[in-house]
């Protein structure tokens, strides 16, 4: 995100206001690693740096690093629990919460971090990911079965029409989740969760599109038949950038292969690595339908009962 001057210097003021020049130093490697506050102000090490002028310097870098809201988390959890032992309070912390609330975030006390309000704003980094950032994601992939004997069987508006509705569902679905759709390519997508919470997320989300899908079909379609989709979670490393097609990672590679290779139409497949941390109310909707490799797959779908 972009921080205005107005909040740079906030920040300067509360971390000069509240720290000495080691404790800054030592918050400041929470969030850059390994950090050489002579090296980077040019003051010899025989010298010790003014107290504004480390301040100064620890907010540009963490700043210009991107790290700048998860600093700023942890500046909150030190003032409502201590560090090292000891309390501190932060008199600039509030209006630099305010400011950071204007800008359309909040504070997720479950996380411990800031999060985009997404009443507000809604970009596929969550206002916080940089490129090259290495995180852990869990994947939805959602492909179209028959995609290409719909195209040639119905009129282009007809087509158009369902596919539509289906892509409402999935960011409908993904983003009241705080998930991020990231890609779509006409006959398919994939979306993204992160946070602790996120394979909860991501199975709530995928379970939702499955049910509103087969409602769309019961009574809103425009085509003669069922539009069938195959949905995938798995969840693991993937390296963010700006653009989909950058992106890299284990992950979107297994989620492809999952989708491919162990989905039935109608239906969802998640992952051993999903399934495992999954709420018990949410794994017992689930069935085991294949074990390869050393890894199981689980599956959903809707099952209707015939009254004899």
């Amino acid at each position: 995100m972009q921080i205005r001057a107005r909040l740079r210097k906030l920040c300067t003021e509360t971390l000069a206001q509240s720290l000495d020049v080691h404790t800054m130093v030592v918050l400041a490697r929470r969030v850059l690693g390994d950090y050489d506050l002579h090296q980077r102000t040019g003051f010899p090490e025989s010298i010790p740096i003014p107290t504004q002028d480390a301040a100064r310097q620890i907010v540009h870098d963490i700043a210009a690093s991107g790290s700048f809201l998860s600093f700023i988390s942890l500046l909150i959890q030190i003032q409502e629990n201590g560090f090292i032992g000891r309390s501190y309070r932060f008199p600039g912390l509030q209006e630099i919460y305010d400011q950071l609330v204007k800008a359309g975030y909040i504070f997720d006390y479950d996380t411990l971090r800031f999060v985009e309000d997404v009443e507000r704003r809604k970009t596929r980094n969550w206002g916080v990911l940089q490129p090259g950032d290495t995180r852990s994601f869990t994947l939805l992939r959602l492909d179209i079965a028959g995609n290409s004997q719909l195209v040639r069987r119905y009129p282009a508006d007809r087509v158009e029409g369902a596919y539509a509705a289906l892509r409402r569902m999935l960011r409908e679905e993904v983003e009241g989740r705080n998930g991020r759709v990231w890609s779509w390519q006409g006959d398919g997508g994939l979306a993204a969760f992160i946070d602790a919470e996120r394979n909860n997320r991501a199975f709530a989300a995928s379970m939702e599109i499955i049910n509103s899908i087969f409602l769309f079909n019961l009574l809103d379609s425009p085509l003669d038949e069922p539009l069938r989709v195959r949905l995938a979670l798995h969840s693991g490393l993937c390296e963010y950038n700006d653009r989909f097609e950058d992106m890299t990672g284990e992950a979107l590679h297994a989620v492809s292969e999952i989708e491919a290779n162990y989905t039935e139409p109608d239906s969802l497949t998640v992952s051993d690595a999903v399934y495992g941390s999954l709420d018990r109310l949410f794994a017992a909707r689930l069935r085991p339908v294949a074990e390869r490799n050393g890894h199981r797959y689980y599956q959903y779908r809707i099952c209707i009962e015939e009254t004899p």
